[in-house]
């Protein structure tokens, strides 16, 4: 159970930390430019982020 806990952990963690880095740049430019680009950035970078987010969460 422990070993499932610490990768939960670990995945919630590179999930934020890949969502920070995205953030920097190309994140910042696709999201003023048109609603459907603001969508894809959400898909893409906020569900593995909610998805482990949740799991944590719960545990």
């Amino acid at each position: 159970m422990q070993i499932l806990i610490a990768f939960v952990w670990g995945g919630f963690w590179i999930s934020f930390f890949g969502l920070f880095l995205g953030l920097i740049r190309p994140v910042y430019s696709l999201w003023f430019l048109d609603r459907m680009n603001r969508m894809k950035v959400l898909k893409i970078y906020g569900l593995p982020l909610l998805f482990f987010g949740l799991i944590i969460l719960f545990l």
